[in-house]
Parts: C-alpha cells; structure tokens; sequence
C-alpha cells in the first residue's frame, strides 16, 4: 500500500508532462535524419535522382 493517497490527477499530469516532452522528440528526430540523409546526397533542392 502506498504511504501517500496522491490520487489519479497527479498520475494524469506527471504522464502529460512526459508527453509532451517525448513527442516532439519522436516526431522530429526520424524526420531531421531523413532531412539530413536528403541533405547530403543533394536532394533537397527537387533534383532528379541520377544513376
């Protein structure tokens, strides 16, 4: 049994904070690398892939 009744608010916001602190990381960090793999091999600028 816990010591302390803090209830499900706190539980609720402790998990929203997380949230929002972790999305953004998931979000962003799979799309910088595709950005900077594109980046080095100069397909940003909407060239043609050439072989």
């Amino acid at each position: 049994m816990p010591l302390t009744d803090t209830g499900a608010g706190e539980e609720f916001y402790s998990t929203a904070i997380g949230a929002t602190i972790l999305q953004p990381l998931t979000v962003w960090i799979p799309f910088g690398m595709v950005w900077w793999i594109r980046r080095q091999f100069g397909l940003n600028e909407g060239e043609e892939i050439t072989l």
